[in-house]
């Protein structure tokens, strides 16, 4: 994912968002960011999958940025992410974890590394553990889709979405249609199970038995987001582009009346999901520039960065002021340090 040039204007706001995400990747690192002695590696210490997404906060900086630090962070996580992890491993691939979407999310961001850097290492690891998830979680039931985790009761959005994007990734490092061809099937599964295209709302799951959960999520939208944007970019089919915008617009306008985004902290897994929607929200901007988001996520980066604590830690409700007292964990404050990453410096 190259870092694409821009048209610009000078935006209304007086912060240097540039430096707001320096400063704030800066500040979770020096909280968050260990060196294990007996392994000789660094983490973030977190559960599989969202240690998986905290190494997508450092490539979100190395495509802001391009800086060499940036990329041998990437490097020191990823060598950690093999040694924390080995233990999953089965036949080179990370086969005995049970949620498929989890293993998703550590190819998105070996994709990402690969196409910001070029190192083959990254790629293949993708490749090895999209092709193995992909094959054991895809079935006709239901119409079509991935099961979320291996007892195959529910597909789910927090599966499909990334399973697209992992798929348009490995198509574009690749060149590989068969990729883009998955990534459109997953979309359409999604989209006909899971979507409302009059409104862009992005339901949570379809179980075997019972009826839908249509729960709505930054998650969810975001990776919806994603997909679409990922496969607009490969053939141009405004379609994807319109999806994308409606659920940009629901996530904005219906979920959060386009004010500050204020919940998720609930549970292990909701405080960094934002930082989710932020990234893919980004990128779509990259390939389809629309200022009432730019100008939105430049509202959150500001507020939250207003109520940063006095070590520079947001925790994930970022209209609410974050103190030292509260010991936010590493995932909570993450969401907030992709957000930064992936707020414009200018709207265009």
């Amino acid at each position: 994912m190259k870092q694409k040039t821009a048209v610009v204007q000078t935006t209304v706001d007086t912060l240097d968002f540039d430096k707001i995400a320096w400063d704030g990747f800066s500040a979770f690192m020096d909280q968050y960011y260990t060196y294990d002695s007996k392994s000789h590696f660094h983490r973030f210490a977190m559960d599989f999958w969202t240690e998986a997404e905290m190494i997508e906060i450092v490539v979100d900086a190395y495509h802001r940025t391009g800086e060499d630090r940036y990329r041998k962070i990437m490097d020191h996580l990823y060598e950690g992410f093999l040694v924390d992890w080995k233990h999953k491993e089965e036949n080179g691939w990370w086969a005995k974890n049970a949620y498929n979407d989890d293993i998703m999310w550590i190819v998105i961001a070996c994709a990402r590394m690969y196409l910001e850097t070029g190192d083959r290492k990254y790629l293949n690891t993708a490749k090895i553990n999209f092709d193995n998830a992909f094959a054991r979680a895809w079935s006709k039931d239901l119409g079509g889709g991935l099961w979320w985790r291996t007892d195959n009761r529910t597909k789910n959005a927090c599966v499909n979405g990334p399973g697209a994007i992992a798929a348009c990734l490995l198509g574009t490092a690749f060149r590989e249609e068969s990729y883009f061809e998955k990534a459109g099937n997953l979309y359409a599964w999604e989209r006909a199970n899971l979507y409302e295209p009059d409104t862009g709302h992005v339901d949570d799951a379809y179980p075997v038995c019972g009826e839908k959960n249509t729960w709505a999520s930054t998650y969810n939208q975001g990776t919806f987001i994603g997909m679409c944007t990922l496969l607009y970019e490969h053939n141009g089919n405004e379609q994807y582009i319109k999806d994308a915008d409606r659920a940009a617009n629901y996530a904005m306008e219906t979920m959060y009346r386009g004010k500050v985004m204020n919940n998720e902290e609930g549970g292990a897994d909701l405080p960094g999901f934002k930082g989710i929607l932020t990234r893919w929200l980004n990128y779509f901007l990259e390939a389809h520039p629309s200022p009432q988001y730019a100008q939105w996520l430049q509202r959150n980066a500001r507020t939250a960065w207003e109520n940063r604590s006095e070590s520079g830690i947001t925790g994930t409700r970022w209209a609410e002021k974050t103190r030292d007292s509260d010991k936010t964990t590493a995932w909570s404050a993450s969401a907030a340090v992709a957000l930064y990453q992936n707020t414009p410096n200018f709207i265009r």
